[in-house]
């Protein structure tokens, strides 16, 4: 048994052509005579098949096929086999110049695809963060030529097949695209075994902010350096993040170093943000401002961030208040949200109040969300109504509940009345629900009647009940019937 890649079977087994100008005899005569009485040749593919490589997953047993497995890009499991250990050794063994070099470069590619650097990485930012791998003797003993020399030594394959760091094809056409590299798969998985609680040092950072490209890629990189503590790298990134279209890098931040205690760092960043035109940052401001106790420099920055359409500090800032006791500091933060096109703070104070028992308060925050344009209150307006013995201002809100585009408050209306036994102006109510076009509300009622022995009134409501939409309430009545056993 033997393996040998492609191109060399093909060398050895190829009879050279009579007349070959070469001198001296056949080189490959005994090879050749060898490989062609082969009783079987099995060729192995490029790439394997998805099935292939679940059977080869589901072995789990050699630790060498389970890292190929899960280093090898685009399924190549058989190229990483036979060069990912050699590519990871020479890494690891090189460590004197002018070898070291290359290892410089390979480690800043480690660490910027461990930190989210998913795109192809540029010659410069290699040769710019390279320095921060390497000792100051190896930095003095580094020629004119040092970064070409260690370029092509990364370049260059191991066992033809994989080299550390790879070309990338051109995005169309052919070839590889110029000054660009891709770290190989198995080193990618062996950087992040090694260097997992590596540091980068500075000329990383900076190199980064020098090379790095994309909204996306820069906000990532400055949260990767805020969460090593690195505040001034953190900053830079974010401002070009920025710059590049992501106006949330900086209320990023401003988030992380609010969790971290630096409050004063915290509102720095937030007022990027909100220079940059992020509303969330205007929000973190208004946060630190209330916990500060500068309630009124709160209110200014959440009213800030509500104009540009983010009212979560208002809706925040006014439960504060409300549980502190300043009942009238959250109405008006409850009406400025509402105002600002979020009537959905109204009705949670109006719930809040209900829940103390302060039901005339509730009811008048309840008709303030529903004047709003927010439908749900009022279901809770009606039942609060009749509840307290305002009938007539109970249907008075379905009305305006149907109007505003919510017919179901007649249904719930009709529903207590049935409770309380007043079945004609349950059945008033759910005619008016139809009107409104809830079509089940009749159907719901006759098939309760039914239930409760009225077959007569039961068969009243469900005809208007198809003639409003509900064609099936005369079925489901026979239906009921039938499993009743009657005719």
């Amino acid at each position: 048994m033997a393996t040998l890649w492609d191109a060399a079977f093909t060398d050895l087994t190829t009879p050279r052509p009579q007349g070959h100008p070469a001198d001296g005899a056949d080189p490959h005569f005994h090879a050749r005579t060898l490989l062609v009485r082969a009783t079987e040749v099995v060729r192995v593919p490029p790439a394997f098949h998805a099935r292939d490589l679940r059977a080869l997953d589901s072995l789990g047993k050699d630790p060498t096929l389970t890292a190929a497995l899960h280093a090898s890009r685009d399924s190549k499991i058989t190229q990483t086999l036979a060069a990912g250990l050699q590519l990871a050794d020479r890494f690891e063994s090189a460590q004197k110049p002018p070898a070291c070099y290359a290892r410089a470069l390979i480690s800043a590619a480690m660490d910027a695809c461990r930190l989210g650097w998913d795109a192809p990485l540029p010659d410069g930012f290699l040769r710019d963060a390279a320095s921060g791998y390497l000792t100051d003797e190896q930095r003095t003993e580094a020629g004119p030529g040092w970064f070409t020399s260690a370029l092509a030594d990364a370049r260059a394959q191991v066992q033809r097949v994989a080299a550390a760091l790879e070309p990338v094809p051109r995005r169309d056409g052919m070839g590889a695209r110029p000054d660009v590299s891709r770290l190989a798969d198995y080193l990618d998985a062996h950087g992040r075994a090694v260097r997992e609680h590596a540091v980068p040092p500075q000329p990383f950072w900076a190199a980064a902010a020098a090379h790095a490209e994309g909204a996306g890629l820069l906000a990532r990189l400055s949260r990767e350096a805020e969460a090593r503590h690195l505040g001034d790298d953190a900053e830079r990134l974010a401002g070009l993040a920025t710059a590049a279209g992501d106006h949330g890098a900086h209320t990023m931040l401003a988030e992380m170093r609010e969790r971290a205690g630096d409050w004063q760092g915290a509102e720095r960043m937030a007022r990027l943000a909100s220079d940059g035109g992020d509303p969330r940052g205007c929000a973190v401001l208004a946060w630190l401002r209330e916990r500060a106790g500068d309630h009124e420099g709160a209110e200014r920055m959440a009213r800030l961030a509500a104009g540009a359409g983010d009212t979560d500090a208002l809706r925040s800032l006014m439960e504060k208040r409300e549980q502190a006791g300043d009942r009238l500091g959250a109405e008006r933060l409850a009406r400025l949200a509402a105002e600002a096109r979020d009537p959905g703070a109204l009705r949670r104070l109006a719930r809040a109040r209900e829940r103390t028992g302060d039901t005339e308060s509730a009811e008048r925050l309840y008709g303030l969300a529903a004047g709003a344009g927010d439908k749900r209150p009022y279901n809770a307006l009606v039942r609060r109504l009749e509840r307290s013995g305002n009938g007539r201002g109970a249907e008075e809100t379905a009305r305006m509940a149907a109007d505003a585009g919510n017919p179901r408050c007649y249904t719930t209306l009709a529903w207590i009345r049935e409770r309380a036994g007043d079945r004609q102006a349950a059945e008033r109510l759910a005619r008016l629900a139809a009107d409104a076009e809830d079509r089940h509300a009749l159907r719901e009622l006759a098939e309760l009647w039914e239930r409760t022995g009225d077959r007569h009134g039961a068969e009243r409501l469900a005809r208007p009940a198809a003639e409003a939409g509900d064609p099936d309430a005369p079925r489901r009545l026979d239906w009921r019937r039938q499993r009743r056993g009657e005719g």
